[in-house]
């Protein structure tokens, strides 16, 4: 099965975009009407924060988990593809935050391999249903202010 992240995940950065777009429109405004140099660094700002805001939503747009009976292959960015086989990991499971985010967490050992997969996953639910049926399954509360690593580390030794 094969999982990607929700648009609506990106809601608070799609507000941002159109707020930069508004002050792209500002910008202009004051090119033609009041001040060109005030004008031109207000465009040429906000243009360059939406470029760079553009360049993380489509590279995040491309990242994809694909899971199967052998393991979970993780693709982040379409840079570079990572297996967890399940009989090669040593922790998986769902992490339960005190803010009430989830994410399910992969870690092999052997390989020194840890990914973290948010709840804006498209389908969390179901991936959560494909990490249940393996044995191994832990799941883990955090405490405010702690992290997963921390919990993990904690968990190894």
């Amino acid at each position: 099965m094969e999982y990607r992240f929700r648009v609506k995940s990106y809601a608070k950065l799609i507000v941002v975009l159109v707020a930069l777009g508004g002050a792209i429109g500002l910008g202009v405004y004051l090119m033609v009407g009041i001040n060109t140099v005030l004008g031109l660094l207000l465009i040429g700002g906000s243009g360059y924060v939406v470029y760079i805001l553009l360049k993380y939503l489509i590279r995040h747009r491309a990242s994809k988990i694909v899971s199967s009976e052998e393991g979970i292959r993780v693709n982040f960015y379409n840079e570079e593809e990572f297996l967890f086989k399940w009989e090669e990991l040593r922790l998986f499971g769902l992490c339960n935050y005190s803010n009430g985010v989830r994410s399910v967490f992969l870690y092999n050992e052997e390989k020194d391999k840890f990914v973290e997969i948010p709840d804006s996953l498209g389908d969390f639910d179901r991936l959560l249903s494909e990490f249940k049926r393996h044995d191994g399954f832990t799941e883990i509360t955090l405490n405010r202010g702690e992290s997963l690593r921390e919990r993990l580390r904690s968990l190894i030794e």
